[in-house]
């Protein structure tokens, strides 16, 4: 399933369209909530992330999954909900760095409370498009014909591919409609 979310994000990327994806708010209700994100600065660290190329690291995109699966998180919380033994000053340094690339925002309550400001789909979506600029010059053909070579597709995961091809051939020829992939 994994190659399909991979093709899917390849195929939105050149099929000119975006996919639809929530908002990555909080799941939890929380005497001192952080307050609402606007779609406007939203939007603006969206952009600021773009236009920087921003990378995460591992411990990072760790840190970013505690987050969404968490929601609103102060240190101790997210330092909790990892998956390994890590320092709590690190944990506090990589939610800081979260926060100066525009992933994740912080308030300014205490103790202070993290949350994602990114879904998952838009950072797939971004280290994708980063990953076909940088190692096949933007052409996604040989980054897929890597993937479908490299390992065994489930006959669901070929036909699954084939209906996202089907929907940007569409797309491609004017029907936005069609524009509705996995």
């Amino acid at each position: 399933m994994r190659l399909v979310a991979i093709a899917f994000a390849l195929i939105s990327t050149i099929g000119g369209c975006e996919s639809s994806t929530e908002s990555a708010s909080s799941s939890k209700n929380t005497e001192s909530a952080l307050p609402e994100i606007s779609t406007k600065d939203l939007s603006n660290m969206k952009k600021r992330r773009r236009d920087q190329d921003v990378r995460l690291g591992a411990g990072e995109l760790e840190l970013l999954e505690v987050l969404w699966r968490e929601g609103d998180v102060t240190i101790a919380e997210a330092h909790a909900g990892l998956n390994r033994a890590q320092g709590y000053t690190t944990v506090q340094m990589r939610l800081d760095r979260l926060v100066a690339k525009c992933v994740a925002t912080k308030s300014k309550t205490r103790p202070a409370r993290y949350r994602a400001s990114v879904s998952q789909e838009d950072v797939t979506r971004d280290d994708l498009n980063v990953l076909v600029r940088r190692v096949t010059q933007g052409r996604i053909v040989p980054l897929i014909a890597h993937l479908v070579n490299d390992r065994p597709l489930t006959r669901d995961e070929i036909q699954q591919i084939r209906d996202l091809i089907e929907a940007a051939d569409k797309h491609h020829d004017g029907d936005a409609s069609a524009c509705k992939y996995a």
